[in-house]
Parts: structure tokens; C-alpha cells; sequence
């Protein structure tokens, strides 16, 4: 198997002039990661300055509705979320579970329905020697941050699973798969002379998550600290599990819904007394004295005999 992140893949930007699309010594990726993440968390600010849109710094817009870009993504105007769901060919959202995305062109059914690879380089007969035990334990987390990509990604790798290389974030699967197969051809023909084939695209087989030494689906469940839990019911906050219905997690402390509350993921708050303010930031303010104002922006306070401070 791959010994390093940086003989492995690289994630991408979709500014190409700004991040390479090689990585060929170790540490590459990490760096090229975390400079793309300042870039992505820089142009979402000013995206949100020039809309007038105010909020925690994960937060995105689709089709004019606000979202938390570390859970769900845009796909045709729909929201989606990113461990149980995908975006095919960038207008349908589908459901890994049960679908699946045919040529990023159209949804089909698992049982119901086949899909025939139709793309140059795409060989569906295929036989990859580590799917059965998919993801391997050395690249678990890899796969975790590939498969949160969102969108226009693609994983190529050897038969033998020896080599392999990631693209994503690309301006269309078409480029992803091109640039995967190209990056880990290159790799493979240096190292054992195979050949590589597309082994996911777009995060079709991203159900498949590793929990440890157990492989979980990640449509229907979730990894807490080791241990396997289901995603609808339970959550994990900060290592601890806890009960999604009556319970919360803000910023790794585990609460009660009906007496609390979560500012802007940020703050935690007594909901019975207090409010939450998201138009200048995340701001906690207390009912009967302060309001949560449009104009001006945030939280003022009430004065004596007037109703409200907004204007």
C-alpha cells in the first residue's frame, strides 16, 4: 500500500493557479490543505460581505437560503448533506444508501436500475484488491476528507491498490477523473508499471467510512471516538455520545435542549431567558432589556419606554 499523504493524492482548488495540482514530497498536501482552506474560509467572507449575509464563518448560500457548509452543500439549488447524500452532475441529489449518480448525468436505483461507465478510462469490470476491506485502516482519514469534498472529485487507483491519486473540487468530473488517472498513472508506471482505473467518482462509494477496526455505512450511521452509532439518533460531541432528540452539542459541551441553547454553533445560552442574534456575528442577548436588530446590525439595547431599538 501507499506509505505517504504525498504519494498518495493531493486535494485541489478549483483556482488552479493558486494550488498545484502535484505533490510530490511529503507534507505537500497538509500545507496545499490548509492553504486552500485559508483561501475557501477568505473568499466566503467576502462572498458574504457582497450579499449583505451575516453569520458564523461556515455559513453559505444556495438559492438564497443559508447553510453550514461543514454539513451540507449546494446542489441545483438544493441543499444536500455531505455524509449521506451527493450531487449528480451538479442538478439531482441522491441518496448513497439507495442511489446512486450514472455518468454524472443521471440517478439510478440500487436493484432497479444499472449503470454502464460510458467515460474514456472508466473499466467497470475492474477488480480492485482492497474494496472488499474499503477503506484500508492507513487511509481512513484520506478517504474522510475526500469524501467531504462535496462535488467533482474522483479516486483513481491500481488493481492491486498499490498507487493511487485523488482529485478534487475540479470544475467538472470530467477534469477530476482526468487529472486522478493522470497524476496516478504517472506514479504507477514509475513504481510497478499498472494501470490505473477510476475507483470513485463524484462519492459514489462514499457510504463506506471506517469506525476503527469495523467498516460502518455513513449513510445511516456515524464514528464516535471508536464506536459505531446511528447518525439520526444519537450525535458525538467532543468524544461523548448523546441523544439528538432532547440533547445539543455546542462547542464540545453536551446540553438540554428544552434549557439551552446553541448561538451560532459558537455559544451556549439559557434559551428561557435569553436570544440568539446572527446579524452581526453570534450574539447572545436578554429578552425584555435588548433586541436583535436588521438596522443597524446586532443586538442594542431597549430604551426606557420605546418598544424596540431597531430602526
Amino acid at each position: 500500500m501507499l506509505t505517504t499523504w504525498a504519494a498518495f493524492a493531493c486535494f485541489l482548488g478549483a483556482r488552479a493557479s493558486a494550488f498545484s495540482d502535484e505533490c510530490d514530497e511529503d507534507g505537500c498536501a497538509f500545507s496545499a490543505l490548509q492553504r486552500r482552506a485559508a483561501q475557501l474560509s477568505s473568499d466566503l467572507e467576502e462572498a458574504l460581505e457582497e450579499k449583505s449575509v451575516t453569520g458564523p464563518p461556515s455559513f453559505a448560500l444556495c438559492d438564497g437560503k443559508s447553510y453550514d457548509k461543514s454539513q451540507e452543500n449546494c446542489c441545483g439549488g438544493s441543499l444536500y448533506s455531505l455524509t449521506s447524500q451527493g450531487c449528480c452532475g451538479n442538478k439531482s441529489v441522491y441518496t448513497f444508501a439507495q442511489q446512486g449518480c450514472c455518468n454524472d448525468d443521471h440517478v439510478f436505483t440500487y436493484g432497479v436500475e444499472t449503470c454502464v461507465p460510458t467515460k474514456p478510462g472508466v473499466t467497470p469490470d475492474t477488480s480492485f484488491s482492497c474494496a472488499a476491506d474499503w477503506p484500508p485502516p492507513t487511509y481512513s482519514a484520506y478517504w474522510l476528507r475526500y469524501c467531504a469534498a462535496g462535488m467533482h472529485m474522483a479516486w483513481a487507483m491500481t488493481p492491486s491498490c498499490d498507487v493511487g491519486w485523488l482529485s478534487v473540487k475540479q470544475n467538472s468530473l470530467e477534469d477530476a477523473e482526468k487529472k486522478a488517472l493522470e497524476a496516478c498513472q504517472k506514479k504507477a508506471t514509475a513504481y510497478n508499471g499498472e494501470t490505473c482505473h477510476v475507483f470513485d467518482r463524484d462519492g459514489g462509494a462514499c457510504r463506506r467510512q471506517r469506525c476503527g477496526d469495523k467498516i460502518y455505512d455513513a449513510s445511516t450511521q456515524a464514528c464516535c471516538q471508536g464506536r459505531i452509532h446511528d447518525r439520526v439518533t444519537q450525535g458525538c460531541c467532543n468524544g461523548a455520545l448523546f441523544k439528538t432528540q432532547t440533547e445539543g452539542c455546542c462547542q464540545g459541551e453536551i446540553y438540554i435542549k428544552a434549557q439551552q441553547s446553541c448561538c451560532g454553533g459558537q455559544t451556549l445560552f439559557d434559551s428561557n431567558t435569553h436570544g440568539c442574534c446572527l446579524e452581526r456575528g453570534a450574539q447572545v442577548y436578554p429578552f425584555g432589556t435588548h433586541n436583535c436588530c436588521r438596522r443597524p446590525k446586532g443586538t442594542c439595547r431597549i430604551r426606557p419606554g420605546q418598544a424596540s431599538c431597531c430602526a
